[in-house]
């Protein structure tokens, strides 16, 4: 979490909106260390190659405690090259915050999703055909 800010400003005497239907608008740092991504589905997977990068997600609150994904940030997007150096800044900024980093521990512990291990010869697996299946029936799952 790098902040909050309203979407809302007072000018005189009245209050002028301009977020939209978001009250509320959040910048998280994404920190995407990978080096390959490896998409399964129906016993097909595909892995392609990834470069360790830095996004920054805006989310907007509507109420509730609905947050919702507006969208990544297109510049700044920073490349990793020290991912020691990256791990010391998350902490630094969520000690800031009096938070902490969503990594892999966090999610596990507030979701209880745990990592799984890679399917057998997922460097291998870069079949097109796989690739093409699985976002197919990605896109017809969310067509439906």
């Amino acid at each position: 979490m790098r902040g909050c800010f309203r979407t809302s400003s007072v000018v005189g005497n009245t209050i002028e909106t301009w977020g939209g239907e978001y009250s509320v608008i959040c910048l998280v740092v994404e920190d995407a260390e990978n080096t390959h991504i490896i998409y399964s589905l129906d016993g097909h997977i595909y892995t392609s190659p990834a470069t360790p990068t830095r996004s920054f997600l805006l989310f907007g609150y509507l109420a509730d405690g609905l947050w919702v994904w507006i969208g990544t940030q297109e510049q700044p997007r920073l490349g990793i090259k020290d991912p020691e150096a990256n791990a010391h800044e998350r902490e630094t900024i969520a000690a800031m915050y009096d938070t902490r980093p969503w990594d892999t521990k966090w999610l596990g512990s507030t979701y209880h999703l745990l990592m799984q291990k890679p399917p057998q010869n997922w460097r291998d697996q870069t079949d097109e055909n796989d690739k093409q299946f699985i976002l197919n029936e990605l896109s017809a799952g969310v067509n439906q």
